[in-house]
């Protein structure tokens, strides 16, 4: 499935596949892609940069390129589910979206919910949701534009629960109506969670406030998944 969605990127931001072939060594057969060199990926430029998080320049930059990326697959109906810093490459000012090892075209037939690595999971998929949209690409590269920003990722859990909890304490409680729309067969016997409000952006990150008013940056919205 990887080889065939890698064969289908003709577009900008998104890694070009020169060729693929297969090994085989102790241990079974390997795939291998060939593909465009690039210097590093985001995970590493984000970790060099520290706390201060990279220059406005470049979130502008990466940002918006991440984006474009993500339209591009969206409209040939690819999901990546998978976006994180370590997945866009690199080479200047040049970002590209890689490793579609995760990513499926969309179909009516039902989906892996357990996708995507933790930090970056859209709340849908941590309530086990099997139908779901493109949009859990949209929840992940945000995480990654605020992680561009602040230096580390905003949501870290060490297991799912951890990880929801770490949502709800910025975006708040999700009614019950909320969560069926996430996930339809969600059993509501076990909504248990405790009834807290969502926080303003500017309580959360009152540095980022100050960011947006300098740059104009993007103007946030937050709305129910």
């Amino acid at each position: 499935r990887e080889v065939e969605i890698v064969n289908m990127l003709k577009g900008d931001f998104v890694m070009k596949v020169m060729g693929t072939y297969s090994t085989f060594e102790e241990g079974g057969q390997f795939l291998n892609i060939v593909m465009t060199y690039y210097e590093g990926d985001l995970y590493n430029l984000i970790k060099l940069n520290g706390r201060k998080g990279l220059s406005t320049l470049d979130i502008k930059i990466f940002s918006y390129q991440v984006f474009r990326g993500l339209l591009y697959i969206h409209q040939i109906k690819v999901a990546h589910r998978d976006i994180k810093p370590h997945n866009i490459l690199y080479k200047g000012k040049k970002a590209a979206i890689c490793d579609f090892g995760s990513a499926k075209i969309l179909t009516h037939e039902p989906n892996l919910p357990y996708i995507c690595s933790r930090c970056y999971r859209a709340p849908e998929l941590i309530f086990g949701a099997t139908h779901y949209s493109t949009m859990i690409d949209i929840w992940s590269v945000g995480c990654v534009l605020l992680e561009m920003i602040q230096g580390t990722p905003l949501f870290i859990g060490e297991n799912s629960i951890d990880h929801l909890i770490e949502i709800i304490k910025v975006l708040g409680t999700p009614t019950k109506s909320q969560v069926i729309d996430m996930n339809p067969n969600y059993d509501l016997n076990d909504y248990k969670f405790p009834k807290v409000k969502r926080r303003e952006w500017s309580k959360v990150f009152s540095f980022l406030l100050r960011f947006f008013r300098r740059e104009t940056l993007f103007s946030w919205t937050c709305a129910p998944s």
